[in-house]
C-alpha cells in the first residue's frame, strides 16, 4: 500500500492540506503490511504534508483556541499546557 496525494493546482493550500492529514491519520498496518512498508507510506504522509506547509501532529490554530480559553498563549503557558 502507497499512499500518493495528487494535488490539484485549483485546489487552495488549506483544502490540500486538510486532505494530506487526512490520508496520514488512514494509514494503517495490516497483518500483511512489514513495519518498512508501514513506514515508507508514514515517511511520504509526513513528506506532503510538509511540502504542502503544515506540520503533524500540532495544529496551530486548535492550539491557540486551546490556549486563549484557559486565558493563555503561547508566550505565557508552560511545556505541559501545550
Amino acid at each position: 500500500m502507497e499512499v500518493s496525494l495528487q494535488l490539484s493546482v485549483t485546489k487552495d493550500q488549506a483544502q490540500a492540506l486538510q486532505e494530506a492529514v487526512r490520508c496520514f491519520y488512514l494509514i494503517s498496518q495490516g497483518k500483511t503490511y512489514s513495519c518498512q512498508a508501514y513506514m515508507d507510506s508514514y515517511e511520504n504522509g509526513m513528506q506532503v504534508i510538509k511540502y504542502i506547509g503544515g506540520k503533524i501532529p500540532v495544529e496551530t490554530s486548535l492550539v491557540d483556541a486551546n490556549l486563549k480559553a484557559n486565558g493563555r498563549d503561547w508566550k505565557t503557558a508552560t511545556a505541559d499546557e501545550f
